[in-house]
């Protein structure tokens, strides 16, 4: 923090702090953007044009991408998608990486964890009801292992699409790589705990 500025910059310096951002103010453990520069076309409640901060990194992907998708188009809500698709460093990274020479067609399998919801999710979740071709053999895949993970711990896995499960969600990385590269086991695993429970991992 500064201790001496001139007149100019000390009011500058104030104003940004009184704004304050989304990430400020809420002091949110579970922060689930990244720190993208506040875009100023927020809205929250009936208030309009409201700075919030961060882009939901994995609705940054070109897949299912609209600038009509509400919730995903309002840079206050925790899933903004961004302004345009790879517009964030961060994604732009995970492409060029997937892209490359020394990956492209060498990486069979790609398992993206989140949570919460006990969940072991298929492609495509852009939209409901919408498979890739060879979606039978991922879901006996998934089935097996998750039939394994049971046999182990007792936790119970929903298997299927989130799209299907949930509501589509557009700009998915693991929906992105498995349209847009040879890799064949694609899925995302919601770790415990259920639906149920609040959202708050340890």
């Amino acid at each position: 923090m500064p201790t001496t500025a001139s007149s100019g910059e000390d009011s500058d310096w104030k104003s940004k702090v009184q704004q304050k951002s989304c990430f400020a103010a809420k002091q949110i453990r579970q922060w689930r953007k990244n720190r993208a520069p506040a875009n100023c076309s927020g809205t929250t409640a009936l208030v309009k044009d409201v700075c919030c901060d961060g882009v939901d990194l994995n609705r940054n992907y070109d897949l299912g991408f609209s600038h009509n998708n509400y919730p995903f188009n309002n840079p206050c809500s925790d899933e903004f998608q961004g302004p345009h698709p790879f517009s964030e460093p961060e994604t732009r990274a995970v492409r060029d990486f997937v892209l490359s020479r020394e990956i492209f067609g060498r990486l069979y399998a790609l398992v993206s964890m989140h949570t919460h919801g006990q969940l072991w999710i298929l492609p495509y979740n852009y939209h409901k009801r919408t498979y890739p071709e060879d979606f039978k053999e991922l879901e006996r895949l998934a089935m097996r292992a998750a039939d394994k993970v049971y046999s182990y711990r007792e936790t119970k896995y929903r298997i299927g699409t989130a799209a299907d499960m949930l509501g589509a969600a557009t700009g998915g990385a693991t929906d992105w790589i498995k349209k847009n590269t040879p890799t064949k086991y694609v899925y995302v695993l919601e770790l415990p705990p259920d639906l149920s429970s609040q959202f708050s991992f340890p």
